[in-house]
């Protein structure tokens, strides 16, 4: 993410720091207009960064082969995390009037209680998880940046400073407690109806598929993977739970976001050249 999508060794060193610079703050702009759509960060940052070399200085070429194989990566992300899922539909349906219309969506108190601690546990896991992935790609342009300031190179060839992690994790952690609400609320109540069980199987399923792309080193996005695990388990246990008309929202929301990025990114790299 620091500097695989385009040839820095061919960019001159002002193109550089004005493109690390322009992508985060586009970045920050962007996924503030767009945390209720569970807009996905890898994708944007892999459309802001890769219009940067046909807009700045032309000599350094976009490395547009590994665009493909990124958000190739993202498309299948939810049946991936859908076959990470245990099968969670053996619970009894619920006889209550308000709720026939999704029967077998939710637990009875006693296997809520089994489920309550393990969801904790898997919660943790997918805490962890996440940092691993979507902090690193946020934080990959950040130490480009940092490289072209402090030895004019954007090629990394030793490990990232352990201070530049720690300011992406304190990051992560002041934007959950900002804005984490509102994808919370998304995800987590009006796409279906998620129980200590179904929470479980989710959290559970997305962390390992994640954890298995971060080990490849391949930047996928953890949204896609918890959007996945969720419609699938919620459709297993409840075809009506599930919230079919936001789930097609968010699917045009992660389609809509690399062009998006890429001609806000274009633009305002174009901006910068021409009065810089």
């Amino acid at each position: 993410m620091a500097s695989g999508k385009w040839n820095v060794e061919k960019e001159e060193p002002k193109y550089r720091l004005i493109n690390k610079v322009r992508d985060r703050i586009l970045h920050g702009l962007h996924l503030r207009k767009s945390t209720k759509e569970n807009n996905d960060t890898p994708h944007f940052a892999e459309g802001s960064g890769a219009d940067a070399g046909p807009s700045g200085d032309e000599t350094g070429k976009v490395e547009l082969q590994t665009v493909p194989s990124i958000t190739e990566i993202g498309i299948p992300e939810p049946p991936q995390g859908a076959s990470q899922q245990p099968d969670a539909s053996t619970v009894t349906f619920v006889e209550e009037k308000e709720v026939r219309a999704h029967k077998g969506a939710y637990d009875r108190p006693e296997e809520a209680q089994v489920f309550a601690f393990a969801q904790i546990l898997t919660a943790t896991f997918g805490s962890f998880v996440h940092g691993g992935n979507d902090v690193s790609n946020a934080i990959g342009p950040l130490i480009g940046l940092w490289l072209v300031c402090t030895t004019g190179n954007a090629l990394m060839s030793a490990s990232p400073p352990v201070w530049i992690l720690f300011f992406g994790g304190v990051g992560i952690s002041v934007g959950l407690c900002v804005w984490g609400r509102k994808v919370m609320q998304t995800i987590g109540t009006d796409l279906t109806v998620i129980t200590p069980s179904s929470g479980m199987c989710i959290e559970l399923g997305a962390a390992v598929t994640v954890l298995i792309a971060s080990k490849a080193a391949l930047p996928v996005s953890t949204t896609h993977c918890l959007v996945g695990a969720v419609v699938s388990v919620g459709y297993i246990r409840s075809k009506a739970s599930v919230n079919w008309k936001l789930f097609v929202n968010i699917i045009f929301a992660w389609v809509a976001t690399l062009p998006i990025s890429a001609g806000l990114s274009a633009l305002i790299m174009y901006i910068f050249t021409k009065t810089l």
